[in-house]
């Protein structure tokens, strides 16, 4: 699917495929499955807005540039790790805003890591799928795990 058949599609769906293709890139770079290009590093760049901050999991805060820097430095730091997403749902949309929520499954060496995670976006002309990443909301998913 080109760039510009993906900017068509419905905001449910356009949501489903930006979180899906960022953590593709995630899952890429850090098992380094990706080069360490700065064309290829490029995708979080223009993915995250520049006031973008994540609530980790633990509480922590962390900024773009805190992100996008660890980012940088932990290429190739999960060889085998496999990111999954689930259960993407759009929560509200607005012109100005769109809310999704959807569950991210990492397996790697350390074993299972699944979070349920709120994402706000701010759509956008000239960044993937025409949504920017403005603020992102992580929990970790506590119980039974499946196989």
């Amino acid at each position: 699917m080109t760039d510009s058949t993906k900017s068509r599609l419905p905001i449910e769906k356009r949501c489903r495929t930006e979180i899906e293709d960022l953590h593709q890139f995630f899952e890429g770079w850090l098992s380094g499955k990706r080069p360490n290009t700065e064309s290829a590093f490029e995708r979080a760049e223009k993915a995250l807005g520049p006031d973008f901050q994540l609530i980790h999991p633990s509480g922590e805060w962390r900024d773009r540039e805190e992100i996008l820097n660890g980012l940088r430095q932990a290429h190739r730091s999960q060889p085998g790790l496999d990111i999954e997403i689930r259960d993407v749902r759009l929560r509200a949309s607005g012109e100005d805003l769109v809310l999704a929520t959807y569950e991210e499954w990492q397996r790697s060496g350390r074993g299972l890591d699944r979070r349920l995670s709120t994402v706000a976006f701010h759509p956008g002309e000239r960044v993937p799928n025409r949504l920017r990443w403005a603020h992102a909301h992580e929990t970790w998913i506590q119980g039974p795990e499946e196989p």
